[in-house]
């Protein structure tokens, strides 16, 4: 097994990894049914992705986007938006809300927060 990431996870790879374990959970899928999914050692999940010990490698990120059936660039843009929303909470106009709805962000924010 090789290396698959080095130093510190930054903001971004820990939003990525936020993003990660939200898919996981939403598909009831835990640590280890996610590695034997990636092909990957539990204990290399666990480090990288639920420690944030490391940042994830793009290898890992398309094995990941390949078990949940999404796009890469999908789990990236979520958390990016992410990222945004946790640094401004209420950005105040529909437009905001709406390009959340459409990158899927939505999962627990109401219109109504963004008005």
């Amino acid at each position: 097994m090789g290396t698959y990431g080095t130093g510190p996870a930054s903001e971004l790879a820990k939003a990525v990894n936020a993003e990660i374990r939200s898919l996981a959970a939403r598909r009831n899928m835990n640590q280890t049914e996610l590695a034997e999914a990636m092909g990957i050692g539990q204990s290399t999940v666990s480090r990288i992705i639920y420690k944030d010990g490391a940042p994830l490698n793009i290898n890992l990120l398309d094995r990941v986007a390949h078990v949940f059936d999404v796009e890469a660039s999908d789990i990236v843009n979520s958390a990016v938006i992410a990222m945004r929303v946790a640094q401004n909470p209420r950005p105040g106009s529909r437009e905001d809300w709406a390009l959340a709805a459409k990158e899927r962000t939505t999962r627990d924010v109401d219109e109504q927060d963004y008005l």
